[in-house]
């Protein structure tokens, strides 16, 4: 589903979103077809959902693949779901940088590490949800996560 009018500029987070379909499986990238890079803005891309502005405010990635840094581009992004890619190693900690993220889901992944320091202003921004549930998270929980205004998280 898609809002709003289009954006002639690259507002759209474009690139960012190319670069990470570049790193999913070639099965599950044809799932993606409608991800075309000729256009300005990615309204009416499957899986994405943009603001009137052309703007990406939601992602959908659940089973498809890996993080892509670039994701941290679209700072914009309201809700990021990546729960069932089976994704290894550490969260990034340049998701720490989405400040406008309303939830985060990571569950059922193979994520291990601590969730990084960076995401101290992760939790300050306007997250409610996240999940990082089903993984292999190691290490304290950093006090932070009391102290704002997270509603939920497992």
């Amino acid at each position: 589903m898609t809002f709003g009018k289009i954006c002639y500029t690259t507002c759209g987070g474009v690139s960012a979103l190319m670069a990470f379909k570049r790193g999913i499986s070639r099965f599950i990238h044809n799932i993606l077809g409608s991800w075309d890079p000729s256009l300005a803005t990615p309204l009416g891309w499957f899986h994405v959902t943009c603001d009137a502005a052309g703007r990406v405010i939601r992602l959908d990635l659940s089973n498809v693949g890996t993080i892509a840094p670039e994701l941290a581009e679209l700072d914009e992004l309201q809700f990021l779901e990546l729960n069932g890619n089976f994704l290894v190693g550490h969260i990034l900690p340049v998701l720490g940088n989405l400040l406008n993220l309303v939830s985060l889901d990571l569950s059922h992944n193979f994520l291990s590490r601590p969730i990084p320091l960076g995401f101290d202003n992760f939790i300050r921004g306007k997250l409610k949800f996240l999940n990082v549930s089903y993984n292999h998270l190691e290490g304290f929980v950093s006090p932070s996560f009391s102290k704002y205004s997270i509603r939920r998280y497992r």
